[in-house]
């Protein structure tokens, strides 16, 4: 019996149908994913990308825009050129804020951007060029893409120290993934039909399939697996605090007589309201994060979808002041449309923003985290609110009662912490100790 052989084409066609299938499944999958907020909208948007990209070169590859003809003869895959203008930003964006807690982007996002432009637009350019000025081109878009390489290393080894311990292997993979495929794009420049043609049409179609699959499909797998996985963590931390308060109880019926001072210091304060911290987020997540840290002091946290919302809510008097995403751009925004103070929030590490009022930090994944910067930062703002709006403060004994509020809060705290050290069973190595 004879072995069947197959050539270069039917390789590439399969690999271009494997690749269209897996994309077709991972964006309905992804889809639902979204749906249950366990991923970003990267990974969705990329494999939609994908699965029109291969459907299109599947049966229009040859013809015109997919692929151009120009007037000195070559030929330029414009389709595989407007894929990667497409899928690589926003690969890019992704990648910028993995192994972080609050999804948020930062100024590497726009380094790896801007790095990842200037590789594709020289590429592009040296494929439609010829000879010397390839070559030129050619270098140039080396000269981007290191840096591209250079920021993602940077990425990947802060979110390598920041995730937990379990995930860290995880990280790994996704790093190995991403620069052996990425490696690839312009090996196979140098040898295909754009470069020195050691290799055919299709022996490029089957080696740039190899690396989607690696660099857009697998690795975005593994991203979504690492959100999931931090996703999944961060909620049964939280479940765990909540599960240690409500052992407390007893201890909290001191707590209320405290709270219960902090209602007649709004009574007499003319504020009949609670106080209210508002909270920039569009998913909510940070929001119950906050309305979790602050639970045992006398705050309403609320969310804020929209720096709008914020203005809106703060011309309805509500809001002693604002917690911010760290971004300077939007905070300078913000200052010009609300009187309200700004908070930055920023991740651990990180350098804050200029232009905020106060910063606080959020709590790296797996390891404990201290909230009394957060409640000291309440009260100070409280105060001085307090003290500089005669509305609101008929008098000093309201910013003394506020002031010994605190001090009353801080002292209990630190009895219960006390309590709890020397009744509860070592926590587990690695988790977060639960805060009130």
């Amino acid at each position: 019996m004879a072995w069947r052989t197959y050539s270069e084409n039917d390789i590439a066609s399969s690999l271009q149908w494997s690749c269209f299938m897996l994309s077709f499944f991972l964006f309905f999958f992804y889809g639902y994913q979204v749906y249950r907020k366990t991923c970003g909208w990267e990974v969705l948007y990329i494999s939609a990308v994908e699965m029109v990209k291969y459907i299109i070169e599947i049966w229009w590859e040859k013809y015109s825009p997919a692929t151009v003809t120009l007037s000195n003869g070559n030929e330029a895959a414009w389709l595989r050129y407007s894929e990667w203008l497409l899928t690589c930003p926003v690969i890019l964006i992704a990648l910028s804020r993995i192994g972080t807690a609050d999804g948020t982007y930062s100024k590497r996002t726009m380094q790896l951007l801007t790095s990842d432009q200037g590789t594709i637009i020289m590429g592009i350019t040296a494929a439609l060029s010829s000879k010397a000025t390839k070559v030129i081109f050619f270098l140039v878009g080396l000269c981007y893409g290191f840096n591209t390489f250079y920021t993602a290393a940077a990425v990947y080894l802060e979110a390598w120290k920041n995730v937990p311990e379990e995930c860290k292997n995880l990280v790994k993979v996704m790093a190995y993934c991403f620069y052996s495929s990425w490696i690839m794009f312009p090996v196979l420049f140098i040898l295909g039909p754009e470069g020195a043609g050691h290799i055919t049409h299709d022996g490029s179609v089957i080696g740039h399939t190899i690396a989607d699959l690696l660099s857009k499909n697998l690795w975005g797998i593994l991203d979504w697996w690492l959100d999931y996985q931090l996703k999944m963590r961060l909620e049964m931390e939280m479940d765990d605090d909540n599960e240690t308060e409500g052992e407390e109880d007893t201890n909290s019926q001191q707590m209320s007589t405290y709270k219960g001072k902090g209602a007649s210091m709004r009574s007499e304060s003319g504020d009949g309201d609670q106080s209210v911290v508002l909270v920039l987020d569009g998913s909510g997540t940070l929001t119950t994060f906050f309305q979790q840290q602050l639970s045992n002091v006398p705050v309403n946290v609320m969310a804020a979808s929209s720096p709008e919302e914020v203005q809106t809510l703060a011309s309805q008097g509500k809001g002693d002041f604002v917690l911010v995403p760290g971004n300077t751009e939007l905070i300078a925004r913000m200052k010009q449309n609300t009187s309200l103070p700004l908070v930055a929030v920023v991740e651990a590490g990180r350098p804050p923003p200029t232009g905020a009022d106060e910063v606080v930090e959020l709590p790296m994944i797996g390891q404990p985290y201290d909230n009394q910067h957060l409640i000291n930062t309440f009260w100070n703002i409280r105060e001085r609110r307090l003290a500089q709006d005669p509305g609101r403060s008929n008098n000093a004994d309201v910013v003394a009662l506020v002031s010994q509020l605190r001090t009353e809060v801080v002292r209990l705290k630190q009895e219960l912490q006390v309590v709890k050290g020397s009744t509860s069973a070592p926590s587990e190595a690695g988790r977060p100790m639960a805060y009130i």
